[in-house]
């Protein structure tokens, strides 16, 4: 007989003989008083607002990972709280994050447990309500975005969100002025989530370099949300969800002050742990980026891009151009499938890309190269942001990712991008161009965690190949800061654990060589 009957037999006689059951429970403290023969049977998930028998595995807190979210007072249940959570709670905003929304605009996302009728954020005399508000996997929360415009450039605001008359913590943010012209940038790439990820050096080092910065970019494989099941209490278990909200929770400092800028990794493509291999509404409903570009919200609306996939942005004399390097071109690694498919195009292909019609996003991407050239009077840096990059370094160097090279490397030289921040090898790099090159300047910043630990050389890597000076190091994980003013960009490599600036170099004009 199948487990399942059997599950529906036994609910089915628990209900006949003794009434409710714990899915008949609406509250929290019905739930937790709830009792089978004198014995306390349900927990509460704060997660999903729902009672659950405690062996559940209905439940959205069946993972160890959202033990702290549950609540019972069964003995023998894993929660760790034993009294209910304050109700308003499950309204109110966290995970509070921001973006640049042009000029004289910051978008501002959030994350509610409970579905609010009307969350607004303010800035002095400026509201703005939700965007809107989304949920894209039953039980697992709801996700806001509010724009706030008319907003003044070099002005300190503070900031709350509020769902149905719950306030979130207060935060502050500040524009750039338009006549900016030095400014730093922390990168970070492929990072995790804690212990876990092996990011928490990553994370130490992030807090200690935060106030020397003015925001922040991740070029991709954000939380690994997608390699919950390595992280071993939660193998068998779903834990896509509470991976993404520890990564929220635990960045929040970060991404709620200054600005955090996303580009798209092939982490983000979606779910293949075995419970979602398992689960078609599991990766049905996290397949093509669709978590990726719910929780975030760059300004594609202000620059013609398309979600957060493709976009621009211009800070101070550097205009940002964020590529997508996972779908919507010829020979991209999940053009049509996703990032389980792999090369075998084996059982588990879901499909993946077409945000926009073919051809539409290298046309988008060129005309934005055009207009940023045109305007170097003005912004004299082209900056790009991706995931991956199309020459890579572990025992020396070599060619990767051919489309990327065929479709983006040609138009990045055309147009003269100053300096290209990329990641996916979990280990660091950069490729500074010799005398005379044509090439462009390429850091790998791929070291900042990630569950599946470092790779490439285990030690420092150093030649000259290509028309390129290289430097890797595949044995430390490491941040970035990129220092910016009108006449040079300075990069740095930050060791994680000792803060040690262990490489550098500066981009000169063209007209003038490089300083390594």
């Amino acid at each position: 007989m199948a487990p399942v009957f059997v599950t529906a037999l036994f609910l089915t006689a628990l209900r006949d003989t003794f009434g409710k059951t714990c899915g008949d429970e609406t509250d929290c403290g019905s739930c937790l008083d709830h009792m089978v023969l004198g014995t306390h049977s349900c927990h509460w998930c704060q997660v999903d607002q729902a009672c659950h028998q405690i062996s559940s595995t209905q439940s959205a807190c069946v993972a160890p990972i959202e033990d702290p979210h549950c609540a019972s007072k069964s003995s023998v249940s894993s929660c760790k709280l034993s009294s209910c959570p304050v109700p308003k709670l499950a309204i109110k905003p966290k995970h509070l994050h921001i973006a640049l929304a042009g000029p004289d605009g910051m978008r501002v996302a959030w994350k509610t447990d409970a579905k609010p009728k009307i969350c607004t954020t303010s800035v002095g005399t400026i509201r703005a309500h939700a965007d809107k508000i989304a949920q894209y996997l039953d039980g697992h929360g709801y996700h806001g975005v509010a724009t706030l415009k008319g907003l003044v450039p070099g002005q300190l605001y503070s900031y709350q969100v509020v769902c149905d008359g719950v306030a979130s913590d207060s935060k502050t943010f500040e524009l750039p002025r338009p006549d900016l012209d030095k400014f730093s940038m922390l990168v970070v790439g492929d990072m995790g989530t804690r212990e876990n990820g092996n990011a928490v050096e990553s994370k130490k080092r992030i807090d200690a370099l935060l106030d020397s910065v003015d925001l922040t970019t991740i070029v991709g494989d954000i939380a690994y949300a997608d390699d919950a099941f390595l992280h071993e209490a939660n193998t068998p278990y779903f834990a896509y969800e509470a991976v993404y909200d520890q990564y929220m929770e635990w960045m929040e400092n970060v991404m709620s002050t200054k600005p955090f800028m996303t580009a798209v990794g092939n982490h983000e493509s979606e779910c293949h742990s075995p419970n979602c291999v398992a689960s078609a509404a599991h990766h049905n409903a996290l397949r093509n980026f669709t978590a990726y570009n719910t929780r975030w919200h760059m300004p594609s609306l202000e620059s013609g891009g398309v979600l957060n996939m493709w976009y621009s942005f211009d800070y101070g004399p550097v205009h940002f151009v964020v590529i997508n390097s996972e779908t919507d071109f010829s020979g991209a690694e999940e053009e049509h499938y996703g990032d389980s498919c792999g090369p075998s195009k084996g059982a588990f292909c879901l499909p993946a890309g077409g945000f926009a019609p073919e051809g539409e996003y290298l046309k988008w991407l060129e005309a934005n190269l055009v207009k940023a050239h045109a305007n170097r009077a003005q912004r004299p840096w082209i900056v790009a942001i991706g995931h991956r990059p199309w020459i890579k370094i572990q025992n020396g160097l070599g060619s990767t990712e051919a489309g990327l090279n065929d479709t983006h490397r040609p138009l990045f030289e055309k147009y003269g991008v100053d300096l290209y921040l990329t990641g996916h090898f979990h280990s660091y790099g950069s490729l500074v161009p010799e005398a005379g090159s044509s090439n462009i300047p390429i850091v790998i910043t791929g070291a900042a965690g990630c569950d599946e630990g470092l790779d490439g050389a285990k030690s420092t890597v150093k030649g000259t190949a290509q028309g390129y000076r290289y430097n890797g190091r595949g044995d430390i994980f490491q941040v970035g800061t990129l220092d910016v003013t009108r006449t040079s960009l300075t990069w740095k490599s930050h060791n994680s654990a000792t803060g040690e600036v262990f490489d550098s170099f500066t981009v000169l004009p063209r007209a003038t060589e490089m300083v390594v």
